[in-house]
């Protein structure tokens, strides 16, 4: 069973497989959801070389090849009527089954039961077996097909949860008290499936999701952890040339694997619009998550550019990878409304520029986007910065991370793209020229943005 299972993308989870005596006769009885139960059915059999014959409805048999099959293998077929001659009939088989030491399995609710959540009432004939020959019922419990819906046409890969329970004996029982045998078994199964659906069921019903979630999880954390973890490796290298851009260059050497790992493709488009690395420019782009870093480093590796960043306070504490960033260059600054301090702060990134001929990189909406189709408003200290330098503005764009959600806890593999525009020549502009700039800048990095974003969804 298991290559028709796994052809099926069906998981079989077997549970408590030890209340079942391979020693005793027994009377298995369970739900019914689905034909595919019968496949699950086999799949314990066969995992647990269980000696059993199930009763089915006769017009099963016709359905050839499956209904030969399914007779070869030992199933009897009956029909539903429920007539004297029927129950004579399943009766004799009975005996014959216990006789040879094996075990009989019925789908006691009579039929596919399409409402999962609610067990359906069950027939008598499997309770009226046990009692009379004195086996116990086994129950059993199949946890819902979450992944299957004949009415949406959907049928996707998925884990099933078979539940075998403790045996119910039978020798307290007689044909008076047959339907508190029923009513006990029936409340056994019911208990477990309600708890199933609320529970297991909770988790299963979102397997496809749940395998995102803990995807998601694992490459941030994987990604925190080999940042913590390469800062401490290039540590004695940086502790001995402090505030060196060349810093940043190891560190994308280490860095660019991440991104192989976790599934992201980067692309960089338009590379003759990168200045030669001997001239500085401020580099501005959209900023929508923490991964543009990734990105970031990524173009720094490939074109092996000098470059530094700006980058807020906050992360300069979480150490070794603040104290890192800050030993490349990397310029702190603090969010709070402090023109004083950022006035200073940002003199340090032109003293920086102007000592080490470098770029440095500045994310102008000042925040990371949630909104990847629009831009927030861009910030000024990234075109003040460059007016003061006289030194050209590079925009970037990075395109959307549509196969990242952390809101939907998705974290999936994909392709980014980073494309570089035209360089825009701040000569012989003044700071009263400001906000033409920044208009103008933010113009150019918006039209690509949506640009970039009709085109993801092609991926």
């Amino acid at each position: 069973m298991k290559p028709v299972s796994n052809f099926l993308g069906i998981k079989w989870k077997i549970r408590n497989t030890e209340n079942i005596n391979l020693e005793k006769n027994a009377i298995f009885v369970s739900n019914h959801q689905s034909m595919y139960d019968i496949v699950g059915m086999m799949y314990l059999w066969q995992m647990r070389s269980i000696k059993c014959v199930t009763i089915a409805k006769n017009e099963l048999f016709w359905f050839w090849p499956v209904g030969l099959l399914m007779w070869l293998g030992g199933i009897v077929f009956i029909k539903r009527s429920g007539s004297v001659r029927t129950q004579k009939y399943i009766n004799e088989t009975a005996k014959q089954v216990f006789k040879n030491k094996h075990n009989l399995w019925f789908y006691v609710e009579g039929t596919r039961n399409k409402h999962p959540k609610k067990l359906l009432p069950f027939k008598k004939g499997a309770f009226r077996l046990a009692i009379e020959h004195q086996v116990p019922i086994i129950p059993i419990m199949y946890s819902p097909y979450y992944f299957i819906n004949w009415k949406e046409k959907r049928f996707d890969s998925g884990t099933m949860i078979i539940d075998v329970l403790k045996p119910i004996q039978t020798t307290d029982f007689t044909m008076q008290n047959l339907d508190d045998l029923i009513d006990k078994t029936y409340e056994t199964i019911h208990k477990l499936l309600a708890f199933s659906i609320i529970g297991i069921f909770t988790l299963l019903r979102y397997d496809a999701d749940l395998q995102t979630t803990i995807r998601c999880y694992f490459n941030y954390w994987f990604l925190g952890i080999s940042a913590l973890l390469i800062s401490l490796l290039i540590l004695p290298v940086a502790v001995f040339r402090p505030w060196n851009v060349k810093n940043i260059l190891l560190g994308a050497y280490f860095t660019n694997p991440l991104s192989q790992l976790v599934g992201i493709q980067w692309e960089i488009r338009n590379t003759q619009n990168m200045i030669s690395d001997s001239e500085s420019a401020v580099i501005v782009s959209n900023h929508q998550t923490a991964l543009d870093i990734l990105g970031m480093l990524y173009l720094v590796n490939q074109l092996n550019i000098r470059c530094t960043a700006v980058g807020r306070k906050l992360i300069f504490w979480i150490w070794p990878f603040g104290l890192i960033l800050w030993l490349s260059g990397i310029v702190f600054i603090s969010r709070k409304p402090n023109f004083q301090k950022t006035h200073r702060q940002m003199n340090e990134a032109a003293q920086l520029i102007e000592q080490q001929q470098v770029k440095i990189w500045i994310f102008p909406e000042g925040t990371r986007n949630a909104n990847s189709e629009f831009l927030l408003p861009f910030k000024k200290g990234a075109f003040r910065l460059a007016i003061k330098n006289q030194i050209p503005i590079i925009p970037i764009v990075f395109s959307p991370y549509y196969f990242v959600n952390w809101q939907q806890k998705r974290f999936e593999s994909g392709k980014m793209v980073m494309e570089i525009l035209q360089p825009i020549k701040t000569d012989g502009y003044s700071y009263k020229d400001l906000d033409s700039l920044v208009e103008k800048t933010y113009s150019i990095i918006s039209k690509t943005n949506k640009k970039l974003h009709a085109e993801t969804t092609n991926y």
